[in-house]
């Protein structure tokens, strides 16, 4: 960053426990000119997320039916396909939700394996999330911030494998804040609980609202205007 006159770092809703190298890169000697911060950066802007009536007839779910969206990452591991399969399991025994399944265009392998389980590969899908009562998803930057966005009740599942990017520190900290669960991959024991707890439309209503409390504008347009106020 010595070489540089401006940075830019986008926020994260998790920064306050933030323990990675760019923490302290806004002080010493050879921090830029201008080093600013702005919120959370996302791909849509509130408004843009569709509304849950609409993105619920989108998606042909009906009334008061309980729908799922299990979105645990493109990860191309081997291991993959096992989290998904006990995820989906535990969902049939646990409900008698609607499931739905993300499929990743970068993925290797399709995991479109369940007659009962409707393949969803909409995009951005972060504009339908309110057709959603709750999801089970990976916590990467993106699906964090989309689901705080969406105010969406979720169980994160975070991948532990990126080098670049604690998605455990993220979800443990939406825990904390009572906005989400944090089940890790080594002990699905958890999970059937944060199930049953979603469950419960009081419950899901609660995390909506501490949901809620997390959100901020786009940085995006920040960072743009950042960047056409350097000079020349």
């Amino acid at each position: 960053q010595k070489y540089c006159d401006v940075l830019i770092e986008p926020g994260d809703a998790a920064s306050s426990i933030d323990f990675g190298p760019t923490r302290d890169a806004d002080s010493g000697a050879q921090q830029p000119l201008i080093y600013s911060h702005t919120d959370p950066v996302t791909l849509l802007d509130a408004s843009e997320v569709v509304s849950r009536e609409a993105a619920r007839g989108l998606l042909k779910i009906k009334g008061d039916e309980l729908a799922v969206l299990v979105q645990l990452g493109a990860r191309n591991v081997s291991g993959n396909y096992d989290i998904v399969r006990e995820t989906i399991d535990l969902l049939r025994q646990e409900t008698r939700a609607r499931i739905f399944l993300a499929q990743w265009e970068i993925s290797d392998h399709s995991m479109a394996l369940w007659d009962d389980v409707t393949p969803i590969s909409l995009f951005p899908l972060g504009q339908y999330f309110r057709a959603f009562d709750f999801s089970i998803s990976a916590c990467g930057y993106n699906t964090a911030h989309e689901t705080i966005n969406a105010a969406l009740p979720t169980i994160f599942v975070p991948e532990e494998e990126h080098l670049n990017d604690s998605q455990l520190t993220r979800a443990q900290y939406l825990e904390q804040q009572g906005a989400a669960f944090c089940v890790r991959v080594s002990d699905l024991s958890p999970l059937s609980a944060a199930v049953q707890s979603l469950c419960n439309r009081q419950n899901r209503a609660a995390m909506s609202e501490k949901l809620g409390l997390l959100q901020r504008p786009n940085g995006a347009q920040q960072a743009a205007d950042m960047i056409a106020d350097i000079p020349s």
